[in-house]
């Protein structure tokens, strides 16, 4: 376990046997014994990584990234196994928690066109609030910061107003809780998103169409690997106008497979949400940031033209690295790195003003 220090306090030469690592960006410091798993964020809502994952599940996850629905034996072919250990292999990880492959959804493409990031100052239990701030209506990806009584979250309505309403009553429920800001968000980039599409569910003239699709986009946000009669039975739709409409969907770009991995299992626990003001072109500096982030959760906020990334990190120091270079790639903008001590709600399985069904 970690031992932190507040900002400005001195290390004792007596910590011996184990290393000394200061974050520039927080001024914190903290020590970790040698040989110590780097834990430092809890991803809820999936199984804890008992162990890091090893050279053939890497292999599957690549496979998985290139193409979300590819079918095992078709993983198996490209990385020179067998069928049989890539499915066993594939339902464990599914099984633990440790990687899915989610149906990610533009929200606007479902009439959610209220979105906002919203950061709270907590006057109490910050582990409390924030698990009790997951179960809110409308409220995603409830992290708790490191160094502060500080949360945020992702906060998603049919409109605007919703979104005030969703935190209005948030605020009402959770009487810890104090609105520090709110920052409209223009897009969600998932990993490997360069920019936001044009989204279209359906055409209004085929509603028999439009119902199938949208029961169809609620199913997949969670697993998108579901089996296709799994999904037609639950949407009461044929395999074959499932598998076409899933197809369609994919290639139109209204639904994206992305991988979603627990960052212990996967050697990066140093979740971390980095918050920038690019000085340059606003739609420039997303691309570059984009480029330097390939695998991070991107915000694009109107709030002072800023961009919001969370990202998984091997270490501190791969932090301050990449943060340097965002900072010179951005010509000197203001960064700032916050340490996520949890993740809460990270599944972004929305549909407007409507109680989350998943796991919080």
């Amino acid at each position: 376990m970690s031992e932190r220090f507040a900002p400005g306090s001195k290390t004792s030469s007596k910590l011996r046997g184990g290393r000394v690592v200061r974050v520039a960006l927080h001024y914190r410091v903290a020590f970790f014994p040698k040989g110590s798993f780097m834990v430092r964020s809890v991803y809820l809502g999936a199984s804890s990584a008992a162990r890091v994952a090893s050279d053939l599940d890497r292999q599957i996850v690549d496979a998985l990234t290139s193409d979300g629905r590819i079918s095992g034996r078709e993983i198996a072919q490209r990385i020179g196994v067998s069928e049989a250990t890539v499915s066993r292999r594939l339902a464990t990880l599914e099984e633990e928690g440790l990687v899915v492959v989610r149906g990610f959804i533009e929200p606007k493409s479902v009439g959610c066109t209220g979105l906002s990031l919203a950061r709270f100052v907590v006057d109490g239990d910050s582990a409390a609030a924030a698990s009790a701030l997951a179960r809110q209506t409308g409220f995603h990806r409830v992290s708790r910061v490191d160094g502060g009584q500080q949360l945020t979250a992702l906060v998603v309505g049919s409109t605007s107003a919703k979104v005030l309403d969703h935190i209005d009553i948030a605020l009402s429920t959770i009487s810890m809780l104090r609105l520090e800001r709110a920052s409209e968000v223009l897009c969600v980039l998932p990993p490997g998103c360069t920019a936001p599409d044009a989204f279209t569910i359906a055409d209004a003239r085929v509603p028999r169409q439009a119902a199938i699709q949208s029961k169809l986009l609620q199913a997949v946000q969670t697993n998108i690997r579901q089996s296709l009669n799994h999904v037609s039975e639950a949407i009461k739709a044929s395999p074959s106008a499932t598998r076409a409409n899933l197809q369609r969907m994919i290639e139109t770009r209204v639904v994206r497979p992305v991988v979603a991995t627990n960052p212990h299992f996967m050697g990066t626990p140093v979740v971390t949400q980095l918050r920038m003001s690019p000085r340059a072109a606003f739609r420039e500096g997303l691309t570059m940031v984009r480029e330097l982030l390939p695998h991070a959760w991107i915000f694009q906020c109107i709030d002072n033209e800023s961009i919001v990334a969370e990202s998984a990190f091997e270490s501190f120091e791969a932090v301050e690295l990449r943060a340097a270079a965002i900072r010179n790639a951005l010509a000197n903008a203001d960064v700032s790195a916050h340490l996520l001590l949890e993740v809460h709600s990270d599944l972004f399985d929305w549909w407007c003003d409507s109680p989350c069904k998943s796991a919080k």
